[in-house]
């Protein structure tokens, strides 16, 4: 993403996707659930093509992002259980030291009142609103990093600032107002489909259902 951002040009619309995870644009998930697993065999035949109405229907603050994934506790409590705790309390005083103050309200409201994310650091928009957030995003990940130790970390706590970045993400469209544009994630995986995972994706789904009903009185 920052390679993107320092290196391409002449480009209107951009999009981060993983060799894993793609948006589904053409009913490819089930109904109802935030992502949905592929095995890897099945590649060849997954359409993962981005339609142009899609394209042509972005315009300024408006963005592609992942269905939201509903969690049981709020978004700094599950941070807290998942990494590390003292590197969320790192990036919160590095949003109250350095931040607007509706970047510090959003943060409070996303990370402390609300337990759904769009994950993944996936989206889609516009050149223009793409690098507005990278300049509010790397800086910050920056000062973050000179106050973090992270030489005793695990590999998976090293890759730290992917995980921060994918809460800041959700703090920056709540901040800004983005009117964003939801879609399922088609996942990749060399795991085939079985009974445990639609197990849990139905335990997920009824959170997420539950969560949904209320979507009217929260940020998402």
């Amino acid at each position: 993403m920052y390679w993107a951002w320092k290196n391409l040009k002449d480009t209107d619309i951009i999009g981060l996707c993983h060799y894993r995870r793609y948006f589904d644009f053409h009913g490819l998930c089930r109904k109802c659930v935030p992502f949905d697993e592929f095995p890897t065999s099945d590649f060849a035949n997954i359409d993962i093509s981005v339609p142009d109405k899609i394209i042509g229907s972005l315009h300024s603050g408006q963005a592609i992002i992942a269905e939201p994934f509903y969690y049981k506790y709020n978004l700094a409590t599950i941070y807290s259980i998942c990494h590390i705790s003292e590197d969320l309390r790192t990036m919160q005083e590095v949003i109250r030291e350095t931040q607007p103050e509706k970047f510090i309200r959003a943060f409070d409201v996303v990370m402390y009142h609300n337990n759904a994310i769009s994950n993944y650091n996936m989206f889609i928009m516009t050149w223009g609103d793409f690098d507005k957030y990278c300049r509010w995003l790397f800086p910050l990940l920056a000062e973050i990093e000179n106050r973090t130790d992270i030489s005793n970390y695990n590999p998976t706590q090293r890759r730290i600032f992917g995980y921060m970045a994918e809460r800041l993400f959700n703090v920056y469209l709540y901040a800004e107002k983005f009117s964003k544009i939801y879609k399922p994630v088609i996942k990749i995986t060399e795991k085939p489909k079985n009974l445990s995972r639609h197990i849990f994706i139905r335990n997920r789904l009824r959170g997420h259902i539950i969560t949904a009903l209320a979507r009217s009185h929260s940020w998402i």
